[in-house]
């Protein structure tokens, strides 16, 4: 046996601290006198018969060093964890005796009182340095039975005889113990105690005094990987970890239950608040109907106003008429009468004066006929412009009259419709024409490059670079440097538009992020033309990328785009990319619901599970409008036809106001030509017909007087005829008058319905009329109201309305299910939030309170709650998972570091000196399902949501770090067994070992622990893994002469139990380690080990109350030895 390239160790040299002596007083069944052994820094032999008292003393050096609440005693003994403790040590038990009474064991101790006490010393060396470090505890026992402790260090060597005898009380042995120069007194504070002498052995960690407790009874290692993580690994401590975890999660969760609450707050409340708006309409309706209806019979009464006074003017108009007419009567009546008179003057006079009145007659009436046959010309000529007949009869000129009064109304509507046409097609006009020019700006700005970026955005980056002296290329837009690759040229569109905010956007480096930045805050942004203008900028750092960890899907549009290959921005562009749109993916609009973030074809844009958006103010196809690309070939194109579509258009729009033009002019015309036959309303002003029957009349008169001789009956005849003339005129008169008193009634009655409607009409305010008038106008007006059915028309109006089937018990049914629905949802949000809404009554006139919440929630409450929720779990608890998760792969890498470093240890040592082998440690990844799906969900916490993306917030990453922390916060057993295997790093892997050939590493034989392999072989293996286990924790070097390292062990019965070949490989390797042993053996075994140690120390135990202590050095035992053999001899 022998250590790889150690020719020159000195293995005899004492280097570290080691035991020079063990004292003990009333421990156990050492019992009323003080026993010890003194190995003095070697290896020493403890061993005795079965029962004696081996363990015993080893408990107690173990004691020592080990918390006592870790400590199962006469553990080597294969004792139960109960079957002694310290009160027994303390009380000296030494056996049980069975109770008759009870039938159950009792104890029985070698000091039953409570006025004894126990005393365990233990007394190290270090002789490099010349330093003592001595442990030493003393036990009493106090109250309910109780061990009192009192904890001691020195830098002295301390005895039982010298420091701890001949005192009165514990109080005056701590008083005597403070005054010695180097002891330290810790009471029963073991933590602190441990410490300061780990800290003196030059042990980094509680791991070496658990190897320690360990190496005392340790057989063989059944388990490499368990050897691995309980004796050379720390466990994982996450607790805090945990805790703090547990506690941003109770955060979390608060958070999370706010907004789950909010949500269903806000899904109770929309309804409500939608139908109290819908309430509040129907209630508004409601009222405007009962407004409108108190005032339609004033509107009724307006209306039938208008048609009085148009019927008294009609009337008035037939009684001027028939005035006219019965003055007519009466002048043809009174030229009748003077006719008469002439004729019977000329029947007396033979007839002369006659002849000559005829004369006169015939003068006058052709006066009359010549003016008014000028005016019945004329009158003709504007019937004729206006589309009128000539005019024969009076019923003719009645009926031009009413048509002309038609068309009259007629032309000041056509008036009011072609004027508006008019303005309409002037204003579509310019605004085409403002068009045009923008278009043919673009068009030649287009031209002078080579980008598809709006001119606008263009001339504010080539001023923005010119006031800050920054050349253009150094602040490109996105969209002069991404374009939608040609294979894909059929997503083109769609591309564009969920691309386009991002492709005006202007890329700013940092090296010019300040100016910038600065400029645009300080300046008002505005384009060439005055207006506003808006602009975003990225802050595009090209020396700090930030990587997405993510690929994106394969129907990303991510992969639908160019990045412009030459540019200094390309890595970036594909960062911003990725991470900004690489979660939307192409789809058809069936797929569209499966994913969070997609995009069909057509521009339906899906961003999150809820928002979807489709933009069709401008054609998906309408390349004027494409921004991406470094080619604007297309765009010229397309700007080039619409600017020829849009000349076209504005002169098609030239022509068509030209014809309105003169459409309103002949209409004008025909206007002015109407209103001159309006004026004309006296038929009789245009009835020369009359007296040109009148001048026939006189003129065959005239003939029949001259060329008649019997002149006499002439005149008799004409006498006859007049008087026949005479009574039709006055019978005509009598008609006349009857026709006059009838429509002057009628004139009567109508001013008296007049003055009726007038007094209704009077009951409802001005401003009422000005807001319904108008509404009721607009329901009517497909109605024809007549005088006549004026009132039955208002009746059937008003039964529209107030009806069974009318419209207000429709509203009024509509208003009561809305008061219904809406005082259901007031109760059950007083169900769902109580404290909240306790106060406020289920009432529908309460609804604007509930709307006041439901818009705070809406604006303030859900945003602040998810805004919160938000917080809390990507800022707070992921963050904090990421960290925790940090920490694991901290440890993960010690472990690794760990395992290295022993493997050095291992290295050192030959394991196989005819072959020159060496054992390495394997350390290989656990076949554990629930660590790996632990690691994997734990990774998916806090994945991508570390970067600036705040949508990546969702339930579902909540739900994700629930489920994990929902486990760590059970109280199961099966979850904290969970919580303990994935978060203890030592469980992460599986550990065996590996004899390998030193010369070309190559492997000779695979340990999986110790199992399959012989006895020896399975010894062999867990001395060489304790030994390396012991130099890691310990922090022994090969070779030191020099130390202030622990170097001794406690094997107690190990090498009892192996093969002697085992055995003595385990006793060189641990030489070659230069460690001290204390060997507790049976006595079977002394002739393998003798040649290894240097002192004896045999424990008896005749009676089985009193175990002694032989110590014997190496010379005596060897003398004792030879006696004995020399006895023997002569026996024989």
């Amino acid at each position: 046996m022998e250590l790889s390239g150690d020719n020159n160790i000195n293995i005899d040299v004492q280097a570290g601290f080691r035991l020079q002596y063990l004292e003990v007083f009333n421990w156990g069944t050492f019992n009323q006198v003080r026993w010890s052994i003194h190995p003095n820094g070697h290896n020493a032999l403890l061993t005795g018969d079965i029962g004696s008292g081996k363990s015993t003393l080893v408990d107690a050096l173990t004691c020592l060093l080990v918390p006592h609440n870790k400590i199962t005693f006469n553990k080597a003994a294969g004792a139960e964890s109960r079957e002694r403790n310290l009160l027994s040590y303390v009380k000296g038990e030494y056996k049980k005796e069975k109770q008759e009474i009870t039938q159950t064991a009792k104890r029985i101790y070698l000091r039953p009182g409570y006025d004894t006490y126990t005393v365990v010393i233990g007394s190290f060396h270090n002789e490099g340095y010349q330093e003592y470090v001595c442990l030493a505890q003393f036990f009493w026992v106090g109250k309910d039975n109780k061990v009192e402790k009192l904890l001691i260090i020195s830098t002295v060597p301390l005895t039982i005889k010298e420091h701890f005898s001949n005192f009165v009380d514990v109080n005056e042995l701590r008083k005597r113990l403070r005054n010695i120069k180097g002891v330290q007194l810790f009471n029963d504070n073991f933590s602190q105690y441990s410490e300061q002498f780990r800290r003196m052995f030059g042990m980094n960690s509680e791991k070496a005094i658990d190897l320690f407790y360990q190496t005392v009874s340790m057989k063989s290692v059944s388990s490499l990987t368990d050897f691995v993580r309980e004796q050379m690994l720390e466990r994982t401590d996450v607790k805090e970890q945990i805790a703090t975890l547990l506690k941003r999660f109770d955060d979390l969760t608060k958070a999370h239950t706010a907004v789950v609450n909010a949500r269903e707050q806000y899904q109770i409340l929309k309804p409500l608040v939608e139908n109290s708006i819908e309430f509040g309409k129907v209630w508004s309706d409601i009222e405007s109907l009962e407004a409108m209806l108190e005032v339609m019979p004033a509107w009724f009464a307006a209306k039938k106003i208008a048609l009085l006074e148009e019927a008294i003017e009609k009337a008035t108009q037939e009684v001027e008429k028939e005035q006219r007419r019965y003055l007519s009567v009466q002048n043809e009546e009174r030229a009748l009468e003077d006719k008469k008179q002439a004729i019977i003057q000329d029947i007396g006079n033979n007839g002369g004066r006659r002849i000559e009145q005829i004369e006169e007659e015939i003068k006058r009436h052709s006066n009359d006929s010549e003016q008014k046959q000028r005016e019945y010309n004329d009158y003709n000529q504007f019937s004729s412009l206006c589309g009128l007949p000539a005019v024969t009869y009076e019923k003719d000129f009645e009926q031009n009259l009413n048509k002309a009064t038609e068309l009259e109304e007629a032309c000041t509507k056509q008036e009011s419709v072609l004027r508006n046409t008019r303005d309409d097609l002037v204003i579509e006009q310019r605004d085409l024409k403002v068009n045009l020019q923008l278009e043919k700006e673009e068009l030649q700005s287009l031209k002078e490059r080579q980008n598809q970026i709006p001119a606008w955005l263009v001339d504010f980056r080539t001023q923005l670079c010119e006031d800050l002296r920054i050349e253009e290329s150094d602040l490109p837009f996105l969209g002069e440097l991404v374009k939608v690759k040609e294979d894909e040229s059929a997503w083109e569109g769609a591309v564009e538009k969920l691309l386009r905010d991002a492709g005006i956007s202007l890329l700013v480096p940092g090296i010019h992020y300040r100016s910038v930045g600065k400029y645009v805050n300080d300046n008002v942004l505005k384009r060439a033309d005055g207006r506003g203008m808006k602009l975003t900028y990225l802050e595009a750092d090209k020396r700090n990328i930030s990587q997405s960890n993510r690929m994106p899907d394969a129907d990303s549009i991510f992969y639908k785009i160019d990045i412009k290959p030459e540019t200094d921005f390309y890595e970036w562009i594909e960062q911003y990319i990725q991470r900004t749109f690489g979660e939307f993916l192409c789809v058809e609009v069936d797929s569209l619901q499966h994913v969070s973030y997609g995009i069909t074809k057509q521009g339906l844009i899906k961003s999150g599970r809820i928002r979807h958006t489709k933009d069709d103010r401008h054609s998906i196809n309408d390349r004027r409008n494409y921004v991406l690309g470094w080619s604007n070939v297309e765009k010229l194109k397309a700007l080039e036809h619409a600017i020829a579509e849009l000349n076209i258009i504005i002169q098609d729009l030239g022509r068509e106001i030209s014809r309105v033009e003169q459409e309103e002019e002949e209409n004008k015309k025909l206007k002015k030509a109407l209103a001159v036959l309006l004026s004309k309303t006296d038929y009789s002003r245009i009835n020369w017909q009359y007296h040109a029957g009148k001048i026939d009349e006189l003129k065959k008169e005239q003939y029949d007087l001259l060329n008649n001789n019997d002149l006499l009956k002439h005149l008799q005849e004409q006498r006859k005829e007049v008087e026949h003339k005479l009574k039709e005129m006055r019978d005509q008169e009598v008609e006349i008058s009857k026709l006059i008193g009838g429509k002057e009634t009628e004139i009567r009655n109508y001013r008296a319905q007049h003055a009726d409607a007038s007094l209704r009409i009077t009951e409802v305010n001005e401003s009422d009329q000005q807001q319904w008038f108008p509404v009721i106008d607009e329901k009517m007006a497909e109605r024809n109201l007549t005088l006549k059915g004026i009132d039955n028309r208002m009746e059937e109006f008003r039964k529209e309305y107030i009806g069974e089937q009318g419209e207000l018990k429709r509203l009024r049914s509509r208003q009561g299910g809305l008061r219904s629905a809406i005082e259901n949802k007031m109760r059950q949000i007083k169900d769902h939030s109580k404290a909240e809404y306790s106060e406020l009554p289920d009432h529908i006139d309460a609804r604007g309170e509930y709307m006041g919440k439901f818009e705070q929630l809406q604006k303030e409450d859900l945003k602040r709650h998810e805004e919160r929720f938000k917080e809390e779990l990507n800022k707070n608890t992921i963050n904090s998972i990421a960290v925790f998760d940090a920490q694991l792969e901290k440890h993960e890498k010690e472990i690794k570091q760990k395992i290295k470093l022993i493997n050095q240890h291992l290295h050192e040592i030959v394991y196989n000196a005819s072959q020159d082998t060496f054992i390495t440690i394997l350390i290989d990844p656990a076949n554990n399902k629930d660590i790996r799906m632990f690691r994997e969900d734990l990774k998916k916490c806090f994945t991508h949501s570390l970067s600036d993306n705040t949508e990546l917030y969702t339930e579902g990453k909540f739900e994700q770090v629930k489920r994990i922390l929902d486990r760590f916060a059970s109280m199961e057993n099966s979850n904290k067994e969970w919580t303990n295997t994935v978060t203890d790093v030592r469980h992460w892997f599986e550990f065996n070992a590996s004899e390998r050939f030193r010369a070309d590493n190559a492997e000779k034989e695979f340990y999986e622990g110790s199992g399959g392999k012989s006895g020896g072989q399975k010894e062999k293996l867990a001395y060489t893994i304790l030994a390396s286990a012991l130099a890691y924790q310990f922090g022994l070097q090969f070779g030191e002469s020099k130390s202030r390292s622990f170097r001794f062990v406690v094997i107690d019965e190990a090498f009892g139990r192996g093969s002697d070949e085992s055995t003595r490989y385990g006793m060189e390797l641990f030489k070659k380690l230069n460690l001290q042993l204390l060997i507790v053996t049976p006595l079977q075994k002394i002739h393998v080990i003798e040649s290894h140690v240097n002192s004896f120390h045999f424990v008896s135990n005749r009676d089985g109350n009193n175990s002694q202590v032989r110590n014997l050095t190496k010379l005596e035992y060897e003398a004792e030895k030879q006696k004995r053999q020399l006895v023997n001899i002569q026996k024989n």
